[in-house]
């Protein structure tokens, strides 16, 4: 869930990738350059300039960011709940919200009642500051919270801390596609998230059957403990260390 993609980049075009606009009619989309960077984080094609984590995995996109007319960048919540619906009715197990703002009921909502009907939410923690307040969905008891962190485990200095984060991911001068054609470096827990969601993917994989907490469990458990022992408020758990090869 994110602005559009870019599917007709080259780290896209022969990728299954189904996408679904939730923005209002009339409303011009925001550029595809976030989405189409943590798309291709995800399944980007082998030797491109863009290769993803899981390149033969099946990733449906739904984008619900609007550009205003004061060039701000806009998505709401009711584009979230009606992306978590049509996700639920494509099966999908494992959705990624690259994503932060401030929480409501209907976003609470959405997301527990996702969790309980079997999907692993994965968001990013937010860009807002070690002192901000948590952000959402983020920081929803359900949704795994992810921070970034770059080449020297060091934590993102923009990333925000707190008690909801889970883990750490590689979030800091991220290559990956933009919209349009080549790409850049990235840096925000945006773009640790998908690292996650992608291990998250390849566990449900191997073992079908496990619930949203045993998958979220296991990646607490495999995690490389950073920082203060056990658990802190910068790196959750610690560093994500993807079960298998991914």
């Amino acid at each position: 869930i994110d602005t559009a993609v870019d599917t007709g980049h080259e780290a896209l075009t022969d990728r299954q990738v189904t996408a679904r606009s939730f923005i209002a009619g009339g409303v011009p989309p925001a550029p595809p350059d976030h989405g189409t960077a943590v798309a291709a984080i995800i399944v980007g094609a082998p030797g491109t300039s863009s290769n993803g984590l899981l390149p033969a995995a099946r990733l449906f996109a739904a984008a619900i960011f609007s550009l205003r007319d004061d060039n701000r960048i806009v998505g709401t919540t009711d584009a979230i709940a009606r992306s978590v619906d049509w996700l639920g009715q494509q099966g999908v197990r494992v959705v990624n919200l690259s994503l932060s703002g401030p929480g409501n009921q209907v976003m609470r909502l959405t997301v527990e009642r996702a969790h309980e009907s079997g999907m692993v939410l994965v968001a990013a923690a937010g860009n807002e500051g070690p002192n901000a307040a948590p952000v959402f969905p983020a920081g929803y008891a359900p949704v795994v919270a992810v921070t970034a962190v770059d080449a020297a485990l060091q934590p993102y200095s923009e990333a925000n801390h707190g008690d909801y984060i889970d883990l750490a991911a590689p979030g800091v001068d991220v290559w990956s596609a933009r919209g349009g054609q080549g790409g850049r470096y990235n840096s925000g827990t945006s773009f640790a998230a998908p690292f996650v969601s992608a291990a998250a993917a390849l566990s449900l994989a191997k073992a079908p059957d496990a619930s949203p907490q045993a998958i979220r469990q296991s990646l607490h458990q495999s995690a490389r403990d950073l920082g203060a022992p056990g658990r802190d408020s910068t790196f959750g758990w610690g560093l994500l260390q993807p079960p298998g090869s991914c």
